[in-house]
């Protein structure tokens, strides 16, 4: 049995939970430190897991907490070896007559000499290449060899040699193709801390999906697309994270972070969804936009600039106009602290928290307790939100089993469900410029059945959303195909 398939057969075995949860807390040290309280005043409100409280409690067992993480890696933190250094050629002392370590005196008089003529033959020919060149420059060969335009020769050359950066905009969206991201690199080493990898004062977190993984996510999302039936209109859009848009190539590439692939997952899954879902690839967007403020450097999430370019790839499939970020209002909440800054002992910078009210009026509803119970009048936006753990609440007040939001948009025309986990928050307030009814379904608590809920409030299309850990832990699949039971 392979190390995936042990690791994919553990998936629901507490025990191996309880087991890689001290594997990653000692990862690398014998005496792992337990991360500090941060006493600045902005980190009061931050919530930290108490010495009593294990990281699978807080994951699997809270849903106050649930925001800590979607899921949990199940997949064991490979060792990092101390010493990075590639072995060293060794020298074959067998073939001694190889070195000139080991040659006479007479051998070293007649590589001298030898040496002395190639200088001499190369000082001559460099001489009348030099006399040949000047001639050439001055015009007294020009009846032979007429002069070319230099300008000329360089222009064609560029336009023949060199490479597009990446392939032209209409090809974006080709489920096949990936852009590669680009981020900045100032050369930093960078360290492992707990389960995180740590570099320019940022926490990324690591990804081991595979291809059997990505497989069995778009079967759950094929089952899905086939109980809804021909009536509906089905898309599946998955969010790479941050260590794929922001940690330099490099680093995977020369061994010092084992992350795999999540462009060969998406695709993978792509590849592998019927004719009846519609794959929206939002990679090539985020990759172009790696260097901007697209994930937050403390948490697990991506930011509200993040999902926006997400947006902007669902409206080009779609060829519906997207929402100007310039007729918006940009607000900004600082002092947050994600799930990563919890989970590591170094003391990074906060994340600042940047959100867009819209030029036209939104309410929300939320119904706390399901959809055939009564709502609670809401806002898009939980506009009190502070800095803290918990800011990313901002978006929709955070993971709900069920919102309703309604858009008074010019340009917007009927209704659309979201079937999301957290990353689907920052995401779903866009969609009220296209859309009069936005449906946001938290497929991990939503407690009806999703086909009947969809009839009865005359809903057509259905957007699936899954960041790739989440696509990748099977529990959650299960989740969302449990919808319709």
């Amino acid at each position: 049995m392979s190390n995936q398939d042990d690791n994919f057969s553990r998936l629901f075995d507490e025990d191996y939970y309880r087991q890689l949860e001290n594997e990653i807390k000692n990862h690398g040290k014998e005496n792992p430190p337990t991360p500090p309280v941060n006493s600045k005043e902005k980190r009061e409100t931050q919530k930290r897991p108490t010495p009593n409280t294990t990281v699978y409690d807080e994951i699997f067992n809270s849903r106050e907490n649930h925001r800590q993480h979607d899921i949990y890696q199940t997949f064991s933190i490979p060792k990092v070896s101390e010493n990075m250094d590639r072995p060293k050629q060794r020298i074959d002392l067998s073939k001694a007559e190889d070195y000139d370590v080991f040659n006479d005196g007479t051998d070293r008089k007649k590589s001298r000499k030898g040496l002395l003529i190639t200088l001499i033959i190369a000082a001559v020919v460099l001489a009348l290449s030099g006399g040949v060149f000047f001639c050439y420059q001055q015009g007294y060969f020009e009846g032979l060899f007429p002069k070319t335009d230099t300008a000329q020769v360089e222009t064609t050359t560029t336009a023949t040699t060199e490479a597009p950066t990446e392939k032209p905009t209409e090809n974006l969206l080709d489920n096949t193709y990936f852009v590669t991201p680009q981020p900045k690199d100032n050369k930093a080493k960078g360290h492992f801390d707990n389960s995180s990898f740590i570099w320019n004062d940022k926490a990324f977190e690591l990804f081991y999906g595979n291809d059997t993984l990505a497989k069995n996510y778009a079967k759950g999302i094929n089952y899905c697309a086939d109980k809804l039936g021909d009536k509906f209109t089905v898309y599946d859009m998955m969010i790479p994270t941050h260590v794929e848009m922001g940690l330099p190539s490099r680093l995977i590439e020369n061994g010092t972070v084992n992350s795999l692939s999540q462009s060969r997952n998406i695709g993978t899954a792509y590849k592998n969804m019927k004719d009846n879902v519609i794959p929206v690839n939002c990679y090539n967007y985020l990759a172009n936009h790696c260097n901007e403020y697209i994930y937050y450097n403390t948490d697990h999430h991506w930011s509200g600039l993040g999902s926006y370019y997400a947006y902007q790839a669902f409206a080009d499939k779609l060829g519906i106009p997207a929402l100007s970020l310039k007729d918006c209002e940009k607000n900004k909440i600082e002092g947050f602290y994600g799930t990563l800054a919890n989970n590591v002992s170094a003391d990074l910078p906060a994340d600042t928290v940047y959100f867009w009210t819209f030029p036209y009026n939104t309410s929300n509803t939320i119904y706390y307790n399901g959809a055939d119970k009564p709502g609670t009048p809401s806002t898009v936006y939980y506009m009190n939100e502070i800095g803290g753990a918990n800011t990313y609440g901002v978006f929709l007040w955070g993971d709900q089993p069920l919102e309703v939001l309604k858009s008074e948009s010019p340009k917007a025309k009927g209704k659309v469900a979201l079937v999301k986990e957290s990353f689907g928050n920052a995401f779903a307030p866009y969609l009220t410029y296209n859309y009069e009814e936005v449906h946001v379904v938290d497929f991990r608590y939503f407690n009806s059945n999703l086909k009947a809920y969809c009839e009865k409030n005359k809903i057509d299309t259905v957007i699936f959303m899954n960041g790739v850990m989440s696509a990748n832990t099977p529990m959650q699949v299960d989740k969302m195909k449990g919808m319709f039971k």
